[in-house]
């Protein structure tokens, strides 16, 4: 009987008080732990919305580029070139179709040597680009040296690990492949596949546009020589009906007079 109702009534109350200190301290914790995570969406939010601004520029850069210069191959280069700082990567390479003979050419090459580039007459069907061709999709490898789908064309300086590859399309139609190395295994990553998927998009119809101005230049220069082989036609014909001496008088299908010599 060392405690009595008021020593009872006495801890009621400190006890009281006690639960408000611990349930604030509950609360307090709680708030900060809310606190911290709404600063780590904030954190990760602000990190992806600097990757989306990165991504716009990177596009809007490389758009600006592909549409400078009516010379395809310096512009694949200097699109490739753009493509490999900004997904940092160590080579790549821009494969074409060719329309004859439907083998796979070298368009463009970063970090490569010239045996690698001068390399042509790859199936459709071979290595890491037909792969991507047949199945029509893009791909990430973790180690192209460990992937079935890896085909080695000629001496490499450095030995690629990591890879990035997609389709080049345009109008449905399949324009080749766009491969990004890393000597790094495991580099590149879904969410940059997704980039250089919109990336390709753009390079695909830059190569579409330049092939069709290049079959506009050229019909139009096989009009032009059309229209000079007539006109020459059209001098030697007159000159002919000018030389002789007897009225003459030409007229087509219809009966219509088209031309007649000074002495008719």
């Amino acid at each position: 009987y060392a405690f009595n109702l008021n020593d009872q009534r006495i801890l009621s109350t400190v006890g009281g008080q006690a639960a408000v200190a611990v349930q604030n301290a509950r609360l307090l914790e709680q708030t900060r732990q809310f606190a911290a995570e709404l600063e780590d969406a904030v954190r990760q939010r602000t990190l992806e919305l600097q990757r989306e601004r990165d991504s716009i520029d990177f596009l809007y850069r490389i758009t600006s580029s592909l549409t400078t210069s009516l010379d395809i191959d310096l512009t694949l280069n200097s699109a490739l070139a753009m493509m490999v700082e900004a997904f940092d990567a160590d080579m790549g390479v821009i494969l074409g179709i060719d329309s004859i003979s439907d083998n796979l050419t070298f368009r463009a090459i970063y970090n490569l040597t010239e045996e690698v580039g001068e390399r042509s007459g790859i199936s459709t069907r071979e290595g890491l680009a037909g792969w991507v061709i047949q199945a029509h999709q893009s791909v990430v490898v973790e180690d192209v040296q460990n992937d079935f789908r890896w085909l080695q064309l000629g001496v490499w300086e450095t030995q690629p690990r990591g890879a990035i590859a997609t389709l080049l399309e345009a109008n449905e139609d399949t324009l080749g492949v766009a491969i990004l190395f890393s000597t790094t295994p495991g580099k590149f990553t879904e969410a940059q596949l997704r980039v250089l998927e919109a990336v390709a998009s753009q390079v695909a119809s830059a190569m579409n546009n330049a092939d069709l101005y290049a079959l506009i230049r050229e019909q139009a220069e096989r009009l032009a020589a059309m229209v000079r082989r007539e006109q020459v036609d059209s001098t030697k014909n007159l000159a002919i009906v000018e030389s002789i001496a007897d009225g003459i008088m030409v007229a087509n299908r219809e009966g219509e007079v088209t031309q007649f010599n000074s002495a008719a």
